[in-house]
């Protein structure tokens, strides 16, 4: 029992790695998200826009294109959008997530979830709510 409590504990504590450089730093994480994906391959991800996730992306297409990964069965969550922009304007970040990854690896796009404005945060947490509970 005490050991059980033990494992949940540490899987909660949030880990602090330093990398030297942007580089290390993005294969690092790219490979995190990989062990995970292999582990549980029906996995979820909360997935962030702009510059600084760039280098974790292209690392997660170079392990999808040489390396076999498959994305199938994972599926995505990005919390924001801008207000007024259709998903092929491209300041979207639907449109970021689908030039910067989606379009380079085998995700199923309906299981890529980038808000659209007028959808309501219910359905949100639901969706989400639903994913996680099978």
């Amino acid at each position: 029992m005490i050991q059980k409590i033990y494992k949940i504990l540490q899987e909660m504590i949030m880990r602090i790695i330093i990398k030297k450089n942007y580089d290390d730093l993005s294969k690092e994480a790219a490979g995190i998200i990989v062990n995970l994906i292999k582990t549980k391959p029906d996995c979820v991800l909360g997935l962030a826009t702009g510059s600084t996730p760039i280098g974790l992306y292209r690392e997660l297409i170079r392990f999808h294109k040489e390396e076999g990964l498959s994305f199938s069965r994972v599926t995505t969550f990005n919390l924001d959008e801008y207000y007024g922009l259709q998903p092929s304007h491209p300041q979207s970040y639907r449109y970021f997530m689908d030039t910067n990854l989606f379009k380079d690896i085998d995700i199923k796009p309906e299981n890529t979830f980038v808000p659209e404005v007028a959808l309501k945060s219910k359905i949100l947490s639901d969706t989400v709510r639903i994913t996680n509970n099978g």
